[in-house]
């Protein structure tokens, strides 16, 4: 409820409407209107009175609103003086807009829903009063209209598609219908209307404006009474799912097959796949992205429907041409006598076609033939209608083949003929051999030719000796031909003609190979003789012959030994027999002989040490003769060569070392080996050294002995600071290099047994410089190293040692001029001794002044307390010596106390009446007055 307070100085003034701007007046003081923050009121106020009267700014209003969209009282004043006319006149009255006129401006907010009371109330206050209060109050009616609810449909319901489907949106409302509808598309107005409330949207991207994927729909409604809807809740995201992009490819040639062929499509781009022939389903949705039909007209389409994982699917066909040959035609023998032939025989006639084959297709032939009618090879290049197949020599069938071609593809399906058949009497295996390959004169000839056959012919070149059911012919190899004799010679042809049970006639022929001459085979040797040394090379040549073999004690040669007429070989040993067998073109064969015998050292002895305790030496050590313990053997005389060869290297031979059977080493310096090679050969002028030049190169060697040399060993004796020159009592290490295996280390002093540390594990020597003798090294004494290992070699080394005793000597000084001093003086400090090598170093409190100076003199400046100060001199040979002196700074601790019993308080010119005295503390760390 408003109430509204108006004061005046009139006698009678009145609120006589209230009106809410905007709003439509259903009943008088009845106002509805859509939720509103803020609305205006339009105040309208009258003059009563006879006279005019103001509406002054100072005057107050009230206001107040009950119900739903209530607010407390509250009281405004207007903005400009107002003048009313007396009552009835035309400007007795005036309207007044809240809160456009008003100094007061509270907000009415009429957001809510529902019925509320708007209230104004005036009182117009005088001299003489307001004569009548019933007027001052006017009551109006607020009715904001009840909200209306819409809501959004769409179809499908999820708003979820597949690409290029549509999608159908509606708004619907809860009660009556709205007067404006509005679709919006990502906030961009798609389409309005007072009346259509539906609109539908495609999602093919090839149409103007189609939705895409994740798009939002919203709505704004202007409801039965105009309100604007709360519609900020309500929108609808579109999902729109691509399509598949499916393949379908199959494996034809060029979607083309032959008739009865089958046909294998395979699909891509999906998750499922259902496949049609002519429209008609055949396979039903599934994962299975392959599908052969059970059969397919020319012509005939296939399709397959591709659907992806959200259900969405795109087409793809093949359209397929099917090659048929609808009839293959036929083919006979021309001559029915060709259906049986003898083994080789030709037809009389040919295969001749009776029709040809039929398609829609062109038509091209091949012939094919079979021996079992089942299986089928190409015959021929011949593309005819007929043919005539030449010799034969086993059974065959033949057939017809149609090819049905296109552009892309040649199909044989249903195009081969009924075959024909044509029989052939087996081969009659005619075979014509001899009893031997080749005859010597005089030899009996068996001619034999293959059984079976009902009658046997034989010819010799070409002339008729025997006809008859014997399959064998005898006759005799001679120097001439004799047909009545049956004799025959080198190169005469002997045939034969066969007649088998059919009455099909086979011939074969055998050439005669006979010798007419003898043999004379001989034996030659390079080098020339029979005697050779063992692994010597030796060449037998044949000769007499056509062709050879060689036999060694029986036995034949090694794999290619023999090339020829040649048998070379160098693995002979001992006496040998080479026997040699010549052959003729004829094979006839003369043999002849020859025995060769070969030389060898066949033991080469054993050698040893004299003294076996040589087997171990030290380096540089001289062994005794090495003695030969077995002399070498051989099949005839023998000489010997000396070898040698140090640890790790390779054996050569002695040049000093030859034709003895001992050897005398020299000194050795590293580790020695020692063998003995014998050789064979022959003494021919008997003085039994080896120097006719027939010493064979095969030898024997004899064992191998070794003589280990210990390795040259250098103490290497040295100290620790790698010099010969110490101070006076320093310390001082001597070392040497680790010697292997059990070594005893002895270090002596200047050679004296009494001042020696031994040691079998330590090879380190510490001790001292200095005169006191015992273990000190004094200078100029020499220290000496004796290492023995355990073969008991012996090795030495030594040094000398100087020492410089300058620190023994007293020699240094350091003098403090002044020694005592007041604080914060200054001191020169001088050092002894002085000259050239000597260095300085000042130092106090434990930290250097200066160090190593060339200089004896330091000024050491503002002492202020007392110092001892230290000073080291080092001589040239970095030995040093220190000295101290202290300086003296006297200083009071503090200036004592004094007291008095006396007065302190004195006239003019009074004495004390006691003494002053002092506690004497003011002594110092000197003395102190």
């Amino acid at each position: 409820m408003l109430f509204f307070a108006l004061f005046s100085s009139g006698q009678d003034l009145g609120i006589t409407k209230v009106a809410v701007v905007g709003a439509t007046e259903t009943n008088s003081d009845e106002y509805s209107f859509c939720p509103t923050n803020p609305i205006s009121l339009d105040i309208t106020v009258t003059n009563y009175a006879d006279s005019g009267d103001n509406i002054s700014t100072t005057l107050s209003f009230t206001i107040e609103i009950t119900g739903v969209n209530s607010q407390t009282l509250f009281t405004a004043t207007v903005t400009n003086l107002v003048s009313l006319t007396a009552s009835g006149t035309t400007t007795s009255s005036r309207t007044f807009r809240y809160p456009d006129d008003f100094t007061t401006s509270t907000n009415l907010n009429f957001s809510n829903r529902g019925i509320s009371t708007i209230t104004v109330s005036t009182t117009s206050v005088s001299s003489t009063g307001d004569v009548n209060t019933d007027n001052d109050a006017h009551r109006t009616t607020a009715i904001v209209y009840p909200e209306e609810i819409f809501s959004l449909s769409v179809s499908p319901s999820s708003a979820t598609v597949c690409q290029g489907a549509q999608i159908y949106f509606q708004i619907n409302s809860s009660g009556a219908s709205a007067t404006l509808y509005k679709f919006f598309v990502q906030g961009a107005l798609e389409q309005q209307s007072a009346t259509d409330n539906t609109i539908t949207f495609s999602t093919d991207p090839s149409d103007p404006n189609a939705l895409s994927n994740g798009d939002k729909v919203t709505i704004e409604v202007l409801d039965s009474n105009g309100c604007l809807a709360n519609t900020s809740s309500v929108s609808q995201t579109v999902i729109i799912n691509t399509l598949p992009d499916p393949t379908l490819t199959n494996n034809a040639t060029n979607d083309a097959i032959c008739s009865g062929d089958s046909i294998l499509f395979t699909a891509s781009g999906g998750t499922e796949y259902e496949f049609f022939v002519g429209g008609t389903l055949e396979q039903s949705k599934s994962s299975s992205n392959t599908f052969i039909p059970a059969g397919i007209a020319n012509g005939q389409e296939v399709k397959v429907v591709v659907y992806n994982g959200q259900g969405c699917s795109s087409e793809r066909t093949n359209t397929i041409k099917v090659i048929e040959i609808t009839d293959p035609g036929s083919i006979v023998l021309s001559n029915s006598n060709d259906s049986k032939l003898c083994y080789g025989a030709t037809m009389t006639g040919s295969i001749s076609s009776t029709s040809l084959a039929s398609s829609t297709n062109s038509i091209t032939y091949r012939w094919e033939s079979s021996s079992n009618g089942t299986d089928w090879q190409l015959f021929g290049t011949s593309t005819s209608t007929s043919i005539t197949p030449t010799v034969f020599f086993s059974d065959k069938y033949f057939r017809r083949v149609a090819t049905a071609s296109n552009i892309d593809l040649n199909c044989t399906s249903n195009g081969a003929t009924v075959p024909v058949f044509i029989e052939v009497n087996p081969e009659f295996s005619l075979t014509l051999t001899t009893n031997e390959s080749s005859y010597c004169v005089g030899e009996n000839i068996l001619v034999s030719a293959s059984a079976g056959a009902a009658t046997y012919t034989f010819f010799v070149n070409g002339n008729q000796v025997q006809s008859s059911s014997v399959r064998t012919y005898a006759a005799t190899a001679s120097a001439s031909t004799s047909t009545p004799t049956n004799d025959v010679s080198n190169n005469d042809q002997i045939s034969v003609l066969v007649t088998d049970s059919s009455g099909c006639t086979y011939t074969s022929s055998i050439t005669v190979v006979a010798s007419d001459s003898g043999l004379n085979p001989s034996l030659t040797t390079n080098p020339v003789g029979s005697v050779i040394c063992k692994g010597d090379q030796i060449e037998f040549t044949a000769s007499g012959g056509v062709s050879y073999t060689f036999e060694v004690n029986g036995n034949p040669p090694a794999f290619g030994e023999v090339v020829g007429n040649v048998y070379t070989t160098s693995t002979l040993s001992g006496t040998n027999e080479i026997r040699l067998t010549a052959f003729n073109n004829y094979g006839c064969s003369e043999t002849v002989t020859m025995t060769v015998e070969v030389i060898e050292a066949t033991e080469g002895g054993t050698i040893a040490f004299t003294t076996a305790s040589d087997a171990t030496l030290c380096n540089g050590d001289n062994p005794d003769p090495i003695v030969s313990s077995a002399d070498a053997s051989s099949t005839h005389s023998v000489t010997y060569v000396w070898q040698s060869k140090v640890d790790g290297g390779s054996w050569t031979p002695i040049a000093s070392a030859t034709d003895t059977a001992t050897f005398d080493p020299a000194a050795l310096t590293i580790t020695t080996s020692y063998r003995r090679l014998a050789y064979a050969y022959i003494d021919t002028n008997g003085d039994g050294i080896a120097n006719d030049g027939t010493t064979c190169s095969d030898y024997a060697e004899s064992n191998t002995i070794t003589f280990n040399v210990n390795p040259l060993y250098d103490p290497g004796l040295t100290t620790n600071s790698g010099l010969t020159q110490y101070c006076d009592e320093s310390p001082i290490i001597f070392s040497v290099a680790a010697a292997s295996g059990s070594v005893t280390y002895t270090f002596t002093i200047d050679g004296d047994a009494a001042r020696q540390q031994v040691s079998t594990s330590s090879r380190t020597f510490t001790t001292t410089t200095g005169s006191g003798g015992g273990l000190q090294v004094n200078n100029g004494e020499t220290v000496s190293i004796q290492v023995q290992d355990n073969n008991g070699c012996i090795y030495t080394d030594s040094i000398v040692i100087q020492v410089d005793d300058f620190a023994s000597l007293g020699l240094i000084s350091l003098n403090a001029n002044p020694s005592i001093i007041c604080s914060g003086g200054d001191v020169l400090l001088t050092a002894g001794p002085t000259g050239a090598g000597y260095t300085y170093t000042f130092s106090t409190g434990g930290s250097n002044l200066i160090t190593n100076s060339p200089t004896p003199t330091f000024t050491l400046t503002n002492i202020t307390e007392e110092k001892i100060v230290t000073l080291e001199v080092t001589n040239a040979n970095g030995c040093s010596d220190l000295v101290s002196v202290t300086i003296f700074v006297p200083r009071l601790n503090s200036g004592g106390t004094i007291s008095t019993t006396a007065s302190l308080t004195l006239c003019l010119g009074d004495g004390l009446n006691a003494d002053i005295i002092g506690d004497g503390s003011s002594l110092s760390t000197a003395s102190a007055t």
